[in-house]
């Protein structure tokens, strides 16, 4: 019987062609997925260190934006650089009555009680604070009504039963933190807030508005 040769050397060399060729695609196809990838990952690391960056809203910030204005001062109507009950509630109404008639209408108890984390207070409800059911809440409605909450003697935290700017700020910063339930306070919240309340408002805090 004849026996026949076979050269397998060409089949050999073709198959490793393959298996190189194969491989440098495989590496290409990975080169390109990184490619792709890095991009993504890139705008991930740069937006949470832009969040990172993002100067939190504390009483700090509070302070210092509420101190460069004059309310404070002229809240202050004994010049003592302090707040007692009284002037701290007349406060508290001015801040409020944002029309300047000397009086609260509903619109503005809902706007600000809102605002400032009372809208599902029971005792905040529009209400129990219009005494004389005129639709309307005057300053000495408002006064005594507050004076119920204990509100002064949670933001005294020296307990010295006067208000200096400080405590003001810290106390109000609590309250805009609470209002939406989350828990904090975005910048797009606190410059609302601030400029409705307290931003180049001097006209609404002039004592003689009794």
């Amino acid at each position: 019987m004849e026996k026949r040769m076979y050269n397998i050397g060409p089949l050999l060399t073709l198959g490793l062609c393959c298996s190189i060729g194969l491989s440098l695609l495989s590496c290409k196809g990975d080169e390109k997925k990184e490619m792709i990838e890095e991009p993504v990952s890139m705008r991930t690391e740069a937006t949470e260190s832009f969040a990172g960056d993002m100067p939190a809203i504390d009483s700090d910030r509070l302070y210092s934006d509420f101190s460069a204005t004059s309310n404070f001062e002229n809240w202050d109507t004994d010049k003592d650089n302090l707040l007692n009950e009284n002037e701290y509630a007349d406060a508290f109404f001015n801040t409020w009555d944002t029309d300047n008639d000397k009086m609260l209408n509903q619109n503005e108890w809902e706007a600000a009680s809102g605002d400032f984390g009372f809208r599902n207070n029971a005792d905040w409800e529009w209400a129990a604070w219009d005494a004389n059911k005129d639709d309307a809440i005057s300053k000495k409605e408002f006064s005594a009504r507050l004076s119920e909450t204990n509100t002064f003697e949670g933001w005294d935290k020296n307990k010295d039963n006067m208000l200096d700017e400080r405590e003001y700020t810290e106390g109000l910063i609590v309250m805009w933190n609470d209002a939406d339930d989350d828990g904090t306070l975005d910048e797009t919240e606190y410059t609302e807030k601030f400029k409705r309340y307290y931003d180049n408002n001097e006209k609404q805090y002039l004592p003689e508005r009794g």
